[in-house]
């Protein structure tokens, strides 16, 4: 398209419009999925630090700009906040558990580290 990677203050407005509305139609995942308000946000937040530190470039948020996001939000599903791991949750999996089988004792010794350290399930358990 004979674009420059780098952005102007006369076509900021326009080109981060554009990935915006790309990010949540198609989104830039594997899956094609549309990416929610929130990772669209920081999405442009990333590009408005990077020209900010290697271009000196501050880019505003305009009120189209600002609109637009509104937009966005709206349309986007809400959050789903998922249920923490409770004591009496631990109780009924340990009663459940047969610890003669390793599989288990694995699992239990998982849940325990996560449970105990607060990790998020990505940060020690392989998903996907």
């Amino acid at each position: 398209m004979g674009w420059s990677r780098w952005l102007t203050a006369t076509n900021a407005f326009h080109r981060l419009g554009y990935f915006a509305t790309l990010c949540w139609a198609q989104g830039t995942n594997k899956d094609n999925k549309g990416n929610q308000h929130s990772t669209i946000m920081l999405k442009i937040a990333s590009i408005k630090w990077f020209h900010r530190c290697y271009r000196d470039l501050l880019l505003p948020m305009t009120p189209r700009l600002t609109l637009l996001l509104q937009g966005i939000k709206r349309l986007s599903s809400p959050k789903q906040k998922k249920q923490p791991i409770t004591t009496p949750f631990l109780r009924l999996l340990r009663r459940t558990l047969d610890f003669s089988r390793p599989r288990q004792r694995l699992l239990w010794g998982s849940v325990l580290i996560g449970y105990f350290f607060m990790l998020r399930r990505s940060e020690y358990i392989r998903i996907g």
